[in-house]
């Protein structure tokens, strides 16, 4: 549909009010343009921080392993993995997996404690990644 439209609008830039071949053409390539044009954009927007680097490696492993409990031990060495070392890194794991829990990506699972002993991705997630 998007096209068509701006098919029509570059006859409407020859005056004319019939497309031809040479108007979808360049109906396309503008599409073409566009879509490489924000290409870099897009890249800019992965973002690299550590909670987001332990984000992707904990996730990845789940579905790399077909396995929806990550277990504290795994979140550990993804966190290894992410290169999140130093003494901010409890931190930066306990504030992964709350931010993610808080917007409903997995499910924190707690000993009688309270100490974090996994993560649960959902099942559907895993099968979609």
């Amino acid at each position: 549909m998007s096209i068509l439209r701006l098919s029509q609008a570059v006859a409407k830039l020859r005056f004319d009010d019939k497309v031809i071949r040479s108007d979808i053409d360049a109906a396309i390539e503008l599409m073409r343009q566009s879509r490489a044009s924000i290409e870099p954009e897009l890249q800019k927007r992965t973002r690299d921080d550590p909670v987001s680097r332990l984000y992707t490696k904990i996730k990845d492993y789940a579905v790399h392993q077909q396995q929806s409990e990550v277990p504290w031990s795994q979140i550990i060495n993804c966190a290894t993995q992410a290169a999140i070392t130093g003494a901010s890194r409890n931190d930066i794991i306990n504030r992964t997996l709350e931010e993610y829990a808080q917007i409903a990506v997995w499910t924190i699972n707690r000993d009688q404690n309270g100490r974090i002993v996994s993560v649960t991705i959902p099942e559907e997630d895993l099968a979609t990644a």
